[in-house]
C-alpha cells in the first residue's frame, strides 16, 4: 500500500502538458490572451522554448493607458516586437490593434515590423490603426507598404489605412479572407484593380470605406462564398459574378443597381435601404433564379408599391423597419420563421397571412408614464376589420408579425429602466399565459436583470387603457383568455447595471 501511495505521488508531480506535441500545446495557448502567453516563457526552459517557437502575435497598445511621452511608448512599442516577432524565425499571423494620435511618428515603426512579419512567411495580417491627431479631428490613414502584399498571405484584415496606385498591382493569389473597414483607396477603380489579384477569395467584406468608385466589381470569383458590403457612399452599381457565393449583405446609403445573377446557389440574401424597383433590385427576378435561397431579410428598403415575394425554397423571411410599407404579395409555402415589423402596409401583407398558423402579433404604443403592448397568441384567429381600427385609433409605434416564441418578440423591448410596461395578452389557453410569465419572470435575473413582473387580470388596469384598447381586448376575449403582465424596473438596477464587477 505504500508502495502504490509512493508511485501516486511521483505520478502526481509528472508535468503531462509539457509532454505534449509541440503543435498541440500551441492550439491550446492559442485560446489565452496574447498577455499571458507571454508569460509562460518564464516557467521553464521547455516552456521558453514553445514560447519562441509560438507563430502568432495578437498585440493591442493604446497610448492613452500609458503616462509617457510619445518616444517612450514607440519605444515600448519596438520593444515588445523585438521580443514577440524579429526573435521568431515564422509568423504565422500577426494582430496589431494601435491607438496612437500621431501617424507619422509611428509609421517607422509599423513598416519595420510588417516588413519582418513578410519575410517570415506570415499568412495572417490584422491591422487596425486609430490614429486621430487633435482630440476630434480626422483619422490618419497608413499606407500599407507594397512588398507586405505577398503571395504568403491568406486573411488579411485592414481597418483605417489607405490604398494607392502602388497597389494597383498587387498579387494576392493565395488570399482567402479580406476585410476592409474604413479604408481609403485613392485612384479610379482601384478597388477593383486590388480584388482581381485575388482569385481564391472565399470571404469578403467592404465597410465604411471611401473611393470605391461608381462600380463595384467582384468577378470571376468561383470560391467566393461570403459578400458583405456595408455604408459604402459612391457605388451607383455592384455586380457579382460568383457561382459558389452563398451568402451577401447589402446596408446601402444611396439607391444602387445590384447585380447578383450569377450567383445561382445563393442561401442568404439581406439588402437594407435597397431600391426595390425594377431598374435597381428586381426583387422577385432575382428570387426566380436563386435555387437554393432560405433566408431573406429587407430593412429599411425604398418600395413604391407592393412588392411579389415568391419561392418554394425559403424557410425565413424578416422585413423591418419600414415606415409607409405599401404591403407584399406572399407565396412562400415551405416558411418556417417569418419576423415582419413595420407601422404601415398591413392589409395588403395580412390578406397573405392566412395559412400561417403559428403567427404571432404584438402591437406597440409609447405612452407619457406607460408603454403598453399588445400580444395576440393567435394572430390568424383576429378579423382585419378589428385589427385596422384598433390600429387607426391607436397609431401604434410599431407592429410586429412573427412566427418566434412571444418572449423571444419582447426580448429587448423591456430592456428600458425607468418606465413602466404593460403587457396585455390574448392566448388561446390561460396555462399559454401562466407559462409566459413564469418563463419571463424566472428570467430576470439574466436578461431582465432589473425588472419584477406581476400578473393582474386585464379588469385591474381598464381604467388605464384608452377606448380602442379596451373595445379590442373585449372584443377578442371570447373564446381566448385575457391578462397582463406589468414590468416594473428598480430603484437600485442603474448603480447594479454598471457595477463593473458583475461583468467578470
Amino acid at each position: 500500500m505504500a508502495t502504490d501511495g509512493k508511485k501516486n505521488k511521483t505520478d502526481e508531480s509528472i508535468d503531462y502538458i509539457s509532454r505534449l506535441p509541440e503543435s498541440v500545446i500551441h492550439h491550446i495557448l492559442s485560446f489565452l490572451p496574447f498577455r499571458r502567453i507571454v508569460r509562460t516563457s518564464v516557467l521553464s526552459k521547455t516552456w521558453n522554448r514553445f514560447w519562441s517557437n509560438y507563430p502568432n502575435v495578437d498585440l493591442t497598445l493604446d497610448f492613452g493607458l500609458y503616462d509617457c511621452p510619445r518616444p517612450q511608448f514607440l519605444s515600448i512599442f519596438e520593444r515588445i516586437m523585438d521580443q514577440c516577432l524579429f526573435r521568431k524565425d515564422c509568423i504565422q499571423k500577426l494582430d496589431l490593434d494601435i491607438n496612437f494620435p500621431f501617424l507619422e511618428e509611428l509609421v517607422p515603426f509599423l513598416d519595420r515590423s510588417l516588413g519582418a512579419a513578410t519575410v517570415r512567411n506570415v499568412s495572417e495580417l490584422v491591422i487596425k490603426l486609430h490614429c486621430r491627431e487633435e482630440g476630434d479631428g480626422p483619422y490618419c490613414f497608413y499606407s500599407i507598404p507594397q512588398e507586405v502584399f505577398t503571395g504568403s498571405l491568406k486573411v488579411l484584415d485592414i481597418e483605417r489605412c489607405k490604398f494607392e496606385g502602388c497597389h494597383a498591382w498587387i498579387e494576392l493569389p493565395c488570399l482567402q479572407k479580406f476585410k476592409l473597414n474604413c479604408c481609403k483607396f485613392l485612384g479610379e477603380n482601384l478597388l477593383n484593380k486590388i480584388l482581381c489579384g485575388c482569385p481564391e477569395l472565399e470571404f469578403l467584406d467592404v465597410s465604411f470605406c471611401e473611393g470605391v468608385g461608381h462600380c463595384l466589381s467582384v468577378l470571376s470569383k468561383p470560391r467566393l462564398k461570403y459578400f458583405k458590403v456595408f455604408h459604402l457612399k459612391e457605388p451607383a452599381r455592384i455586380e457579382v459574378f460568383a457561382p459558389s457565393l452563398e451568402t451577401f449583405k447589402c446596408s446601402l446609403l444611396k439607391p444602387c443597381a445590384i447585380d447578383l445573377a450569377g450567383c445561382t446557389v445563393l442561401k442568404y440574401l439581406k439588402l437594407d435601404g435597397a431600391d426595390l424597383s425594377a431598374d435597381y433590385v428586381p426583387l422577385q427576378d432575382l428570387l426566380s433564379k436563386f435555387h437554393y435561397i432560405e433566408e431573406l431579410e429587407l430593412g429599411n428598403c425604398i418600395v413604391a408599391d407592393k412588392i411579389e415575394i415568391s419561392s418554394s425554397c425559403l424557410k425565413k423571411l424578416v422585413i423591418i423597419d419600414y415606415i409607409n410599407f405599401p404591403g407584399a404579395e406572399i407565396d412562400i409555402p415551405n416558411l418556417l420563421h417569418l419576423d415582419f415589423l413595420v407601422t404601415g402596409g398591413l392589409k395588403g401583407f395580412l390578406m397573405k397571412l392566412h395559412n400561417y398558423e403559428n403567427l404571432k402579433l404584438l402591437i406597440a404604443c409609447k405612452g407619457l408614464e406607460l408603454e403598453k403592448f399588445i400580444v395576440l397568441e393567435k394572430l390568424h384567429a383576429v378579423s382585419f376589420s378589428s385589427l385596422n381600427t384598433v390600429l387607426k385609433k391607436t397609431m401604434p409605434e410599431f407592429i410586429v408579425i412573427s412566427s418566434r416564441r412571444v418572449e423571444d418578440i419582447l426580448g429587448h423591448m423591456l430592456y428600458p429602466i425607468n418606465s413602466s410596461i404593460s403587457v396585455s395578452l390574448i392566448f388561446s389557453s390561460r396555462q399559454s399565459i401562466e407559462l409566459l410569465y413564469r418563463n419571463l419572470s424566472s428570467d430576470k435575473t439574466v436578461k431582465f436583470p432589473c425588472r419584477d413582473f406581476q400578473l393582474v387580470s386585464t379588469e385591474e388596469i381598464e381604467h388605464e387603457m384608452d377606448s380602442a384598447w379596451k373595445s379590442f381586448m373585449k372584443m377578442h376575449s371570447t373564446g381566448n383568455e385575457t391578462a397582463t403582465i406589468i414590468v416594473q424596473g428598480r430603484n437600485w438596477c442603474n448603480d447594479w447595471l454598471f457595477d463593473s464587477s458583475f461583468l467578470c
